[in-house]
């Protein structure tokens, strides 16, 4: 069974000091330890193992400087990583890194093409043999040649 709770801290923690809410209730106290580890005591983690185990670890993590590395790389991985998502955003979709590569090299294939085109007309070819060599249509041939050469 699974619950789920969206809390504000800074509302429970106004709530708490304000004595609107069970010190000891179990969400309570999960929250309170989120906030602030330190000042949960000894005497209200006695019936919440689970706290208890969680503030160990955090102590472990804290004291041993291997581990704290490890998160701190942990971390900025997943913040990477969701940069990279947000920076391949593209028209309604998350494009991954190979999509972006892959687009970036269409991109650059599609901008040879054009200086070529724009080379071969400089050197008085044929339209039609333009469009054989760069594989375009007459059309986009045109095209590129009217918004380059102004």
């Amino acid at each position: 069974m699974l619950e789920i709770h969206i809390i504000e801290i800074d509302k429970l923690t106004d709530m708490l000091n304000n004595n609107l809410i069970n010190k000891n209730d179990r969400l309570a106290l999960w929250l309170r330890f989120i906030n602030n580890p330190k000042e949960m005591g000894e005497k209200e983690m006695e019936g919440n193992e689970d706290i208890k185990q969680a503030k160990e670890e955090l102590e472990k993590i804290q004291q041993d400087e291997r581990e704290r590395l490890l998160a701190f790389q942990r971390e900025m991985y997943v913040m990477d990583m969701q940069a990279t998502r947000e920076y391949g955003y593209d028209e309604g979709h998350e494009a991954g890194y190979d999509e972006g590569r892959e687009d970036g090299r269409k991109q650059g294939i599609n901008e040879n093409k054009k200086d070529v085109v724009i080379n071969m007309y400089k050197k008085h070819m044929e339209i039609s043999d333009i469009c054989e060599i760069v594989e375009l249509s007459k059309e986009e041939v045109e095209k590129i040649i009217k918004e380059k050469i102004k």
